[in-house]
C-alpha cells in the first residue's frame, strides 16, 4: 500500500456556526467557549442535581481563561454580546438545575430530618454564595464609575494642557519671529 499525505493529515474541526456580532476572532474564540463550557455544566447538571452554585454557572473569568484571555476582556464594554449571552445561559442553566432538582424530590416521600438539614446546609451556603457574588458585582460597579470618573477627568486635563502647549509653541514662535525682524532691522 503507498504512503500519501492524505493519511497523516488532521481532520478539520467542524467549524461553528457564529452569530452576526462575532465578527472578531476574539469574539468568536470566546463565543465557542461561552458555548462549550454551556454545554459542558449542562452535562454535569443532568447528571448529578448535587452541584454547587459556582459549578453550575457560566463565570467570565473562567471563559476568559479558557480563551488564554484577560478576564477584563468580558465586560459590557467590551463585549456586551458576549455579557447578555453569558446571562441568557445562565437563565438556562438555572431552569435546567431547577428542573432535574424537581424529578430529586418528586418521588413523594417525606424527607427525614437529616436529609432535610443537609438540604437547609446547602441552601444556607448557596445564600451565603449568592450574597457574596452580589457584593463582588456591586464593588466591581462602584470601582468601574470610580475609575471612569478618574479618567474622564484625567482626559480633561490632558486636552487643556495639549491646548496650552499649542497656545505656548505660538508664543515662541511669534517672538522668534520679532526676534528675526529686529535683528535684521539691526543689521541694515
Amino acid at each position: 500500500m503507498p504512503v500519501t499525505l492524505e493519511q497523516f493529515k488532521k481532520p478539520k474541526a467542524v467549524p461553528h456556526d457564529f452569530p452576526s456580532w462575532a465578527t472578531s476572532h476574539t469574539t468568536q474564540k470566546l463565543y465557542t467557549a461561552t458555548i462549550d463550557i454551556y454545554n459542558k455544566i449542562k452535562i454535569e447538571i443532568e447528571q448529578s442535581s448535587d452541584i454547587g452554585l459556582r459549578a453550575r454557572q457560566l463565570i467570565s473569568k473562567h471563559i476568559a481563561e479558557h480563551c488564554g484571555l484577560s478576564r477584563s476582556i468580558i465586560t459590557k464594554r467590551r463585549q456586551p454580546e458576549i455579557v447578555e449571552l453569558i446571562k441568557e445561559l445562565n437563565e438556562e442553566l438555572e431552569t435546567i438545575f431547577k428542573s432535574s432538582s424537581a424529578k430529586k424530590w418528586s418521588s413523594g416521600k417525606k424527607l427525614t430530618k437529616e436529609e432535610l438539614i443537609k438540604e437547609n446546609k446547602r441552601l444556607k451556603a448557596e445564600n451565603l454564595e449568592l450574597r457574596n457574588i452580589s457584593l463582588s458585582a456591586f464593588a466591581t460597579t462602584i470601582l468601574e464609575s470610580s475609575i471612569l470618573a478618574d479618567t474622564r477627568s484625567y482626559v480633561l486635563t490632558i486636552n487643556k494642557l495639549k491646548e496650552e502647549i499649542e497656545r505656548q509653541r505660538n508664543v515662541i514662535d511669534n517672538q522668534a519671529e520679532q526676534h528675526r525682524k529686529f535683528m535684521d532691522a539691526l543689521t541694515q
